[in-house]
């Protein structure tokens, strides 16, 4: 096949892919191609790794899309925590239960305390937080200034 036949091809197939609105498609389609030569995959496979690529891409923005409608004021992520700025709150424990271990173990984790500005007049570093295990003994652990109170779980008697 010649340089311009296969020019055209790409061309008629981003065509393609813009009327069916397949933007992934039409982005990765010669990427993935060569990659399935590369990888001796047959066309079926080819085909199914193009259209998972295009859904993949729409649940994406489909969820982007979602958290933009619902206003929320800023997308806040752990990584973009400074723990610099407040080192009373422990780095390694809180990137530890981002894991999520606890979940499979069915521990509970209890939060104490104003996190962030909030509408009771807190302000950012004005709080304090604790993380608590199952065994922990709920008179023993500490109450914030009045407003955060130690969380009744089940078969827990204060």
């Amino acid at each position: 096949m010649s340089a311009a036949t296969a020019q055209l091809q790409q061309s008629t197939i981003r065509q393609y892919t813009l009327q069916l609105r397949l933007p992934t498609i039409g982005g990765q389609f010669l990427k993935m191609a060569e990659e399935a030569v590369k990888q001796k995959l047959g066309p079926v496979a080819y085909l199914e790794a193009l259209l998972a690529a295009e859904v993949e891409e729409r649940e994406r923005n489909a969820i982007a899309r979602r958290i933009q409608e619902s206003k929320f004021p800023k997308v806040k992520t752990l990584e973009d925590f400074n723990f610099q700025e407040a080192p009373h709150i422990p780095a390694a424990q809180i990137r530890k239960l981002a894991e999520g271990g606890y979940l499979g173990r069915s521990e509970p984790i209890i939060f104490l305390g104003d996190l962030g500005t909030s509408r009771k007049g807190g302000r950012d570093g004005d709080h304090e937080s604790a993380v608590f295990r199952e065994d922990d003994d709920v008179s023993e652990r500490p109450v914030v200034q009045g407003d955060a109170r130690p969380a009744d779980r089940p078969g827990t008697h204060h």
